[in-house]
């Protein structure tokens, strides 16, 4: 069953890390860490592409070891905020009805808007973004929790018409289990969204209370809520 989206997110990956580059003409050259601490304690919690055998989680001396020449750098919150900015002034350009819902992420309704243009304007949105340092991605489904989802796969736009068959192969984690519930269904064998919304939603309540009927429901596509 297709189903026309209602609703859009523009989402900017490792939003903290691109807000600090593109303002710094000499950190879009070099290979760049994010780091959260001081001192020893200091750990990478992003990188730039450029920063081979570096992963967040590290230690930023090791990060130093590894990528001789790496700029080290703390989170700007000044330039997270401009950067917020322009993911906003982007997002209105779908629509007047714009969440900020987190940082580097914006939902639209999309509700009263021609559909038919929705990936053109989607994608002169991400065009104006990346001209201003920030590669975003563009989804857009039925949900808004399904439109996120899609922005995190896009490559990078995806519209999803068809929810059954997007989010079936999608990993569990997608949905946000707890901890506990993960462990459970990983106990069942249980891998993917699809995995689960093929028990019967009473069923899994009855096992696994009304976080596993919400767990349940994130699976599906069938959570929504207001912007």
């Amino acid at each position: 069953m297709t189903t026309a989206p209602r609703f859009a997110v523009l989402l900017v990956p490792d939003f903290a890390l691109h807000a600090l580059r593109r303002g710094d003409p000499v950190l879009a050259r070099v290979p760049v860490a994010l780091v959260e601490g001081e001192g020893r304690k200091a750990t990478v919690v992003a990188v730039s592409a450029e920063a081979r055998g570096v992963a967040p989680g590290i230690a930023a001396t090791l990060a130093l070891a590894r990528c001789p020449g790496i700029a080290l750098r703390p989170r700007d919150p000044a330039a997270e905020i401009e950067a917020n900015r322009l993911l906003l002034a982007a997002a209105f350009t779908l629509s007047p009805r714009v969440e900020f819902t987190a940082a580097g992420c914006a939902t639209t309704d999309l509700q009263g808007a021609d559909s038919a243009d929705t990936e053109e304007r989607m994608r002169a949105a991400l065009a104006e973004l990346a001209a201003a340092g920030l590669p975003a991605r563009g989804g857009a489904a039925a949900t808004p929790q399904t439109a996120f989802f899609a922005a995190r796969c896009a490559e990078p736009i995806l519209v999803v018409e068809e929810l059954a068959g997007f989010l079936a192969p999608l990993p569990l984690a997608f949905a946000g289990p707890t901890p506990a519930h993960a462990a459970i269904l990983h106990g069942w064998g249980i891998r993917t969204c699809g995995e689960l919304t093929a028990l019967a939603k009473g069923e899994v309540g009855q096992r696994l209370g009304v976080e596993g009927v919400q767990l349940w429901e994130r699976a599906a596509g069938a959570a929504t809520r207001p912007l």
